[in-house]
């Protein structure tokens, strides 16, 4: 008993207000029930005055070159967040202590993972998540052996609420938010882990280059491209790219948006001090608050209105008020942040609406909402620390990290944007494997642009289009690699069986110093109908030897 109290009191010194009666019921509850305790050695009975603690602190100020400021914002309210430093899918495993003080590794994907973690969640030692869960069939209600569950469904199961049911892990206060943001990044790195150890197994290569290697003799197992993080992951650099482009394609083809809208769910006010307001660099204000007092909304040099904000002897109002418990505070509508008072009333959140006026402003719409994950720069600092390292690292929310592990849609929109390669002929992309290369290799690899060509030579209406508005009037199936008449939509005069619909094409992006191929790509923003390459560098009835000279004969 003597030991055991020695434990509860050690553990009430760590916790600030731990109850020693609460403690000592969730102590004795853990030896009793808890299937590994009896197994390995506690924190509490190997902690030494030599081990060093330290503090995380964020560092506001630091944000590295080339990146988007607002990704590094500190957090304005207390929250419980987790950093995740360096390559997101190394591993994070437990280093357990055993009785007879061995070692013993235990992985984030073995099944005693989370029950070690966090013992008082799952205090009977339940299994957590492994690789060999079999999924059930929601009809049947039959476990599937060929299908395993993935970590995201496991812990989206999990975290669900159902009637009826008692969770204690929506009992956990801020153990809950904990655990919420550790096991989101367990998912990520699972799912980082997987893309970067498949690679090597699904290469990509350009079309024309992979005949070239096989021509010469090289070796298949030599080339290949390796995908650092496709576009498909969530978050990635590569699918923010995509949605900014998405966004510009709105642009294109229906012109500046009206209005930007933004839904601020933390609360805030401009007038507190230096040390309590998060947005001030030194004594100024980063949103450049207080304003300058206008009588009338005018359009702004930089693309952003200055919008009207009346004096007190315009007519504009005054209000004063208390700083807690200090003094008493004269405002006008110089420190008022723009709202909208019909939408703050209902939806009861700040609503800030901003006129999208120069195309600075929807430049800036379109990297506001692609800038990417939040990041954050810290530091570790001890007592016993001489010098303090800047790190930078992934900063996930726990309110982010559910919302992942539900799938819920990270941004919606409409209409639907199609995406069209474009590529030098035979350089389209092909991708195989080391079984799968020679069948790849005799296979035609289509893209959509040469289909295009193809629906050209096969359909009068398709060669009075522009490559970039061929979704409007076709599906492209991922299938089958062919374009298909859409069945839904208008009716277009004059081609029986033609519908319009409301979809967006967007041809891919190509960097100028592959400036053959970016010729190419201004080329199909000119010729309509092309059937072939060489179509569309025949200028004047003459074939230029090159893209860039058709280029400046065509568009120049």
């Amino acid at each position: 008993m003597g030991k055991d109290a020695n434990e509860i009191n050690q553990r009430c010194d760590t916790i600030p207000g731990g109850r020693y009666d609460i403690v000592h019921s969730l102590q004795d509850m853990l030896h009793r029930h808890h299937t590994y305790v009896s197994s390995f050695k506690s924190k509490i009975e190997r902690m030494s005055e030599s081990e060093v603690e330290y503090k995380v602190i964020i560092k506001a100020d630091k944000n590295p070159d080339g990146e988007h400021e607002r990704r590094f914002n500190a957090p304005v309210t207390n929250e419980v967040a987790i950093l995740i430093v360096g390559q997101e899918f190394e591993r994070r495993d437990i280093i357990m202590v055993k009785r007879c003080s061995s070692l013993l590794r235990i992985s984030e994907i073995h099944r005693a993972f989370d029950t070690l973690q966090y013992p008082r969640i799952f205090w009977k030692g339940q299994d957590g998540y492994n690789f060999k869960i079999p999924q059930t069939d929601p009809k049947t209600r039959r476990k599937r052996l060929d299908k395993k569950l993935s970590s995201m469904d496991f812990y989206a199961y999990g975290f669900m609420l159902r009637d009826g049911n008692f969770n204690l892990i929506h009992r956990g206060r801020t153990l809950f938010h904990q655990i919420v943001v550790d096991l989101y990044a367990k998912v990520e790195t699972e799912r980082l882990l997987f893309i970067h150890l498949h690679q090597k197994k699904l290469p990509v290569d350009d079309y024309i280059l992979l005949r070239d290697t096989v021509a010469t003799d090289g070796n298949p197992h030599d080339f290949g491209k390796l995908v650092i993080l496709p576009s498909s992951f969530t978050g990635s650099p590569r699918y923010m790219h995509e949605r900014t482009q998405d966004a510009m394609t709105y642009v294109r083809n229906y012109g500046r948006p009206d209005l930007f809208i933004t839904f601020t769910y933390d609360t805030w006010t401009v007038w507190n001090s230096q040390q309590e307001f998060p947005v001030y660099e030194g004594w100024r204000c980063t949103k450049d608050f207080p304003k300058r007092l206008v009588k009338e909304t005018q359009s702004g040099d930089d693309g952003y209105p200055k919008y009207r904000r009346r004096a007190p002897e315009d007519g504009g109002f005054t209000a004063t008020i208390q700083r807690g418990n200090q003094e008493h505070i004269t405002v006008d509508n110089k420190w008022v942040v723009s709202y909208s008072p019909l939408l703050c009333k209902a939806f009861d959140v700040h609503i800030n609406v901003e006129y999208c006026n120069l195309i600075k402003s929807i430049k800036y719409v379109c990297k506001y909402i692609s800038k990417g994950t939040d990041q954050a720069i810290f530091t570790l600092e001890s007592e016993r620390d001489e010098i303090t390292e800047y790190q930078h690292g992934r900063y996930i929310r726990s309110n982010e990290a559910l919302w992942r592990l539900f799938s819920f849609p990270i941004h919606e929109r409409y209409p639907t944007v199609i995406h069209l390669s474009v590529h030098l002929q035979n350089g389209q992309c092909v991708y195989f494997t080391q079984d799968s290369l020679q069948r790849q290799l005799e296979a035609q690899a289509n893209s959509t642009l040469t289909v295009f060509f193809q629906l050209c030579r096969e359909e009068d209406f398709a060669k009075t289009l522009l490559y970039v508005n061929v979704p409007k009037y076709y599906t492209w199936c991922h299938s089958t690699k062919r374009f298909t008449r859409r069945t839904q939509g208008a009716d277009v005069e004059g081609f029986p069986g033609i519908k319009a619909s409301d979809a967006l094409g967007r041809v891919y992006t190509i960097h100028p110093n592959n400036f053959e191929c970016f010729c190419l790509r201004m080329l199909l923003d000119h010729v309509h109908g092309p059937t072939t390459f060489d179509d569309l560098r025949t200028v004047d009835g003459h074939i230029c030897q090159t893209y860039r000279e058709a280029c400046n004969k065509e568009v120049c």
